[in-house]
């Protein structure tokens, strides 16, 4: 079942993390649950999750792994380690140090950066944001531990690598469909916040640009549905245009009873949704990155306030 990280925070991470730690006291990780992990890792290093807590549950997965490694295990739990603590030169995690352990106790194959780019490597097993490619094609960026054995074994097919990837095919798959569930918009939307935030780990959006095309498509043919959440409210291009007024408001601010409450929300669509039903009448206001008029503003409450 797909999930989102960002949308859901600790309550999401704090229970995938868990079951994962349980899960490894009697088998392996599969390479896509290794895959979430590595995610998680890079939206809360970029402060895109902000819930100390998952910072807190993170810690407790690498422990886990350390005392993996120690046990003499080598599967596919390494892949959620970064390829070397570069990553970390701009993050002073509290972590870092058993990272730093685990990363002394795999072999240079297993932790290997870079990898000779052919047509038929293994793309299949990996995910398209493991894919970064120079322009002249000869070499391959690898970010993450064990990703070396994941591609060298040989594909049949010699297609474009991002949509060979196993998410990069789902990408693909959910922009065929008339609307996505609101777990795949928020799965499509962690990829998104990622993308604005790779500045340590770099792949190629193409599976993302399929993506907002199929957005974009739907949008001109005056569709409407969860697949508009996944589009950040601070997006600059060409959606912006075809969006409605009312799915770009960022901030919500209400005041009853002396109290101010404010609510927040980056996505596209989403603030209506999470905005409270009062009994009485309150003051209000709504902010957001464009200018509209104090018209729509006001037109933005009705049919939410009696």
């Amino acid at each position: 079942m797909k999930t989102g990280f960002c949308a859901k925070g600790f309550a999401s991470v704090g229970k995938f993390l868990s079951e994962l730690i349980e899960k490894t006291k009697h088998e392996d990780i599969s390479s896509a649950e290794a895959l979430d992990v590595w995610k998680i890792l890079n939206l809360v290093k970029e402060n895109r999750i902000k819930d100390p807590r998952c910072a807190e549950m993170l810690k407790l997965w690498y422990e886990n792994v350390l005392a993996l490694l120690k046990k003499g295990k080598r599967v596919h739990f390494i892949e959620t380690l970064p390829a070397d603590l570069d990553f970390f030169r701009f993050w002073l995690w509290e972590a870092l140090e058993g990272v730093k352990e685990s990363l002394e106790m795999l072999s240079e194959r297993e932790k290997q950066r870079k990898i000779q780019y052919r047509p038929d490597l293994s793309f299949e097993n990996v995910s398209f944001t493991d894919v970064y490619l120079p322009d002249d094609r000869n070499e391959m960026a690898l970010y993450r531990c064990g990703l070396c054995d994941l591609l060298s074994g040989k594909s049949s097919s010699d297609g474009d690598p991002v949509f060979r990837t196993f998410d990069g095919k789902e990408m693909v798959s959910l922009s065929q469909k008339d609307d996505v569930t609101e777990d795949e918009a928020d799965w499509i939307y962690d990829y998104v916040v990622w993308l604005y935030v790779q500045y340590d780990v770099l792949f190629d959006p193409s599976a993302l640009n399929v993506w907002f095309n199929s957005v974009q498509k739907r949008l001109e043919e005056g569709k409407y549905g969860n697949f508009v959440t996944t589009v950040p409210v601070f997006y600059q291009g060409y959606l912006k245009e075809l969006l409605r007024r009312e799915d770009m408001y960022t901030t919500a601010i209400f005041y009853r009873d002396g109290k101010m409450t404010t609510i927040k929300r980056e996505r596209s669509g989403m603030l209506k949704k999470y905005l409270p039903s009062p009994s009485r009448p309150v003051i209000k206001e709504v902010y957001d990155w464009f200018a509209f008029s104090s018209k729509e503003r006001e037109e933005f409450f009705k049919g939410y306030f009696i």
